[in-house]
């Protein structure tokens, strides 16, 4: 069937779904299949799926290409892993304080919790300080989740853990590292199973077992990221219920699953009856054990197939509509994205949030810290979740690293004695690099973002910056014609895939002390045309702020004035009494 192959696919030479090449060397063996999942992707038609799709877009669906290759997991990393299933035992031997907040707050029963296998125990983790913005290591009581999957011989294997906080949300990390991936509740399946419930979170899986009595496992990652080494798990199964959180990102992320696993298969849960008085009341499976008598089998009985991309009625867009216009019963607007912790005023108050299927335009001088702005932000919405694609071509992947490390511990640099603790931490971000330096042609850099939004689902993609991917490509009116065919594509692709894309512009010459405008974006309008928003870094004459010149979202533009704090490496918001200091002489900064 392939006729090449990589380390980690086949490579076809004919796709079945593309038109006719006629034997055009350039339109072959552009259908990569992935050896570990069969996920497949053509980069020339765009044709995407699953194995389940794959065999289904054959006439006999009966394709064969290999045994699927699981990752391989360090044998003496798997014997550490399988030894902190022990955890459980600090849990149902005891009556601590998580085993009370597990039963009490969540209502998951003891019953419930053994059969999950779900533990306690203690664990250290970088906590950041917002009043003095510098980071320390505090010792926090936490629940152990047992990540498991099948190995080679068709047996039960545990592989991870993800380790949560109960008092501090942000406080979430996988161990040990460099194991394969597992999903949570995997050995509760029974052999003969052929449906199965899959929700966002470790509490909403026990809580759907819990009461309807169905198979139910939740992912490694949220709704954030189905990775398709582990999609084998989930062949065997003609029916998937994908029951994620009632809010935006959670309905992103099933209707992004259910194209994965197979849209025939796969039938969207809500946790909210369609005939209800108001949408949403409820976020989530837990929330429904904890807040409702509603019965969830017969919310599982409501759930529905994903409907057509392009044909849609208002009840398949009604949930949304309640959304944006009122939010959610907790008074959070998800409407308004994710939001940021390190520059709450620029990003929360002006941009409302970071959104998907948005293009950001961001520029300012040289030196001036545009990438400083990028990598702390970057870091900002990882740490939420927000799988991240850099495409550094003016920096070198490593020097970027080095800079982001120092951000993410909040400090001007890293002891030798403190590397390997702060990289165990920063590994946990879902952040990926493109491997491309210099000159690029934008098709090769569009072909690793749809690979990466498929197989790590990634949602925001930074491209820093568009005349070093270009450069040398065209001069005089062809460099801009180049600038405004790959701003279009970028636009493009960010709706298409329905990822935010940052894209760094370098301005126009002007005189030292003009404020920069939407017309000192080099190029042609092109740029600020497409982009949904555009932020300038200015320079003012004793202070620098940023500066939202469009915001497409709902009009808000505005200035936030800020200083860089060496030795935390990240830039923070001034107040407007101390910009009036810095006015009158009173408060000096540096940059």
């Amino acid at each position: 069937m392939y006729n090449k192959k990589t380390e980690q696919h086949y490579v076809v030479k004919d796709c079945p779904e593309c038109h006719n090449i006629k034997n055009e060397p350039s339109n072959q063996y552009k259908l990569y299949i992935s050896r570990a999942s069969g996920a497949f992707i053509c980069h020339r038609c765009g044709v995407k799926g699953s194995w389940f799709d794959f065999k289904n877009k054959l006439d006999d669906g009966h394709v064969q290409i290999t045994k699927y290759e699981t990752k391989p997991t360090n044998a003496e990393d798997l014997n550490v892993a399988q030894q902190k299933v022990t955890y459980q035992h600090n849990l149902l031997n005891s009556n601590n304080s998580t085993k009370q907040y597990l039963i009490q707050n969540r209502g998951i029963t003891a019953e419930t919790l053994q059969k999950y296998q779900v533990g306690t125990s203690q664990f250290k983790f970088l906590i950041r300080n917002e009043q003095t913005t510098s980071s320390e290591w505090k010792v926090l009581e936490c629940v152990t989740f047992p990540m498991s999957r099948l190995d080679s011989h068709s047996k039960i294997q545990y592989t991870k853990h993800k380790i949560r906080s109960i008092t501090n949300k942000s406080a979430m990390k996988m161990e040990p590292s460099g194991t394969a991936l597992g999903l949570f509740g995997y050995h509760t399946i029974p052999l003969n199973a052929t449906q199965i419930v899959i929700t966002e979170g470790e509490y909403d899986a026990m809580a759907v077992h819990q009461c309807t009595g169905l198979p139910a496992i939740s992912l490694p990652n949220g709704c954030r990221s189905l990775p398709v080494d582990l999609l084998p798990l989930l062949e065997k199964f003609t029916k998937i219920y994908l029951w994620m959180d009632d809010d935006i990102p959670g309905q992103q992320g099933a209707e992004k699953f259910a194209k994965k696993l197979g849209v025939s298969r796969c039938f969207i849960v809500h946790s909210n009856l369609p005939n209800q008085q108001h949408s949403i009341l409820y976020k989530d499976a837990n929330d429904v054990l904890l807040k409702s008598n509603i019965d969830m089998n017969e919310l599982i009985k409501q759930a529905k197939v994903l409907p057509h991309d392009r044909i849609m009625t208002y009840g398949d867009l009604k949930n949304d509509v309640y959304r944006e216009m009122f939010g959610m019963q907790d008074g959070s607007k998800p409407m308004n994205g994710v939001q940021s912790t390190t520059l709450p005023r620029f990003v929360n108050q002006i941009l409302k949030g970071h959104r998907r299927g948005e293009l950001t335009i961001l520029t300012g001088p040289t030196g001036i810290g545009k990438t400083t702005l990028l990598s702390q932000l970057a870091i900002d919405f990882a740490s939420q979740g927000v799988n991240t694609l850099w495409g550094s071509f003016e920096i070198k992947n490593v020097r970027l690293i080095k800079k982001m490390l120092c951000q993410y511990m909040g400090a001007e640099q890293i002891h030798e004695r403190n590397f390997n603790e702060a990289s165990q931490q920063f590994e946990q971000l879902p952040q990926h690099f493109m491997n491309f330096y210099g000159t690029t042609n934008v098709d090769q850099v569009l072909d690793a973002m749809e690979y990466a939004v498929y197989v790590n689902d990634v949602h925001h993609v930074l491209i820093d910056n568009l005349q070093f991917m270009l450069s040398g490509q065209g001069t005089g009116i062809e460099r801009f014609e180049n600038m405004d065919r790959a701003v279009e594509k970028f636009r493009k692709f960010a709706t298409q895939h329905n990822v935010h894309i940052t894209l760094v512009v370098h301005p126009r010459k002007v005189d030292d002390g003009h404020e920069l405008g939407l017309s000192s974006v080099f190029g042609s309008a092109k740029a600020t045309q497409e982009a949904d928003n555009v932020i300038i870094i200015q320079n003012a004459k004793d202070h620098r702020f940023l500066s939202v010149k469009k915001n497409r979202f709902d009009g808000t533009i505005g200035n936030v004035p800020y200083r860089f704090d060496k030795e935390s490496n990240r830039m923070i918001e001034l107040t407007e009494e101390q910009v009036e200091r810095l006015k009158a002489g009173q408060l000096e900064i540096t940059y």
